[in-house]
C-alpha cells in the first residue's frame, strides 16, 4: 500500500475537526478497498464521524450530516467558490492551487509544499475559507501570483501576498541573499538594482571582492 499522507490532529473543514489517526476501511460493495478514515467531531453539534480523507481535503464533507444544505451526507460547497468560477475569478484559482500543493498527495507539487509541512492557516480551510482568503488577500492583481514572504512559513494573511513573476524567482528557498553595502537582496536582485550582469557579479561575491574594490574595478558605477 502507497504511504499515506496523514492530516494532522486537530485540522479543521467546515465545522469538522479531526481528533484523532486514521484507520484502515473496507470501503464498497461491489469491490470493496481499504481507504483511510478519520475520526472527526462536529463542532455545530458535537457528533462524532468518521471520515474519508479525499472528502475532507476535497472539501465534500463538512459536518457529520447534522448540516446538509440541500446535499446528501451533509456534503456542501465551498461558500462563494461557485459564483467566482463562473465570474472567471483568479483568486480562486490561487485558493484552489494553494490547497492542492498542500493537502493532495498526488499533486506534482506536493513534495515541495505539503511534504515539508507547509500549512494552511484554518481561516483559509473552512467552510468559508475562500471568502475569509479573498478578504485577507483583496484582487489578484493581473500578472502575479500567490507568494508567501517567508518560504519555510504558512499560508496565511501575515506571511501572503500577490507577487510578481520577478518577485517570486527573487523568494524560492534556492536563492541566495548577500548584504552589499547594507541593502540585504538576492544577487539577481542586486544586479538589476546596481546596472551589472549577474555572472561578473557573483563571481565578484563568491571571491568576497568588497564593493569599493568592485567599484574601483569599474565593475560598479
Amino acid at each position: 500500500m502507497k504511504t499515506h499522507f496523514q492530516i494532522p490532529v486537530g485540522a479543521k473543514f467546515g465545522w469538522l475537526r479531526v481528533t484523532g489517526k486514521p484507520m484502515l476501511t473496507k470501503v464498497g460493495r461491489t469491490h470493496p478497498r481499504l481507504r483511510y478514515k478519520y475520526p472527526c467531531v462536529c463542532e455545530r453539534c458535537d457528533g462524532i464521524s468518521f471520515v474519508l480523507f479525499d472528502h475532507l481535503v476535497y472539501g465534500k464533507v463538512f459536518s457529520c450530516g447534522c448540516w446538509g444544505g440541500g446535499r446528501k451526507g451533509g456534503e456542501v460547497r465551498f461558500t462563494g467558490v461557485s459564483e467566482a468560477r463562473s465570474s472567471g475569478s483568479l483568486e480562486v484559482i490561487s485558493w484552489q492551487e494553494m490547497r492542492k500543493r498542500c493537502l493532495t498527495k498526488s499533486h506534482p507539487k506536493f513534495r515541495l509544499y505539503g511534504a515539508r509541512g507547509i500549512t494552511i492557516c484554518d481561516e483559509w480551510l473552512g467552510m468559508d475559507g475562500f471568502i475569509q482568503f479573498r478578504n485577507d488577500m483583496g484582487p489578484r492583481p493581473p500578472g502575479t501570483t500567490l507568494g508567501r514572504i517567508d518560504n519555510g512559513g504558512p499560508y496565511c494573511k501575515s506571511n501572503c501576498r500577490w507577487e510578481t513573476p520577478v518577485q517570486q524567482a527573487n523568494n524560492t528557498r534556492w536563492n541566495r541573499v548577500v548584504n552589499i553595502s547594507g541593502v540585504v537582496d538576492t544577487v539577481a536582485g542586486h544586479a538589476r538594482r546596481l546596472g551589472v550582469k549577474y555572472e561578473p557579479l557573483r563571481k565578484r561575491i563568491d571571491r568576497r571582492m568588497s564593493m569599493a574594490r568592485m567599484i574601483e574595478l569599474g565593475l560598479v558605477k
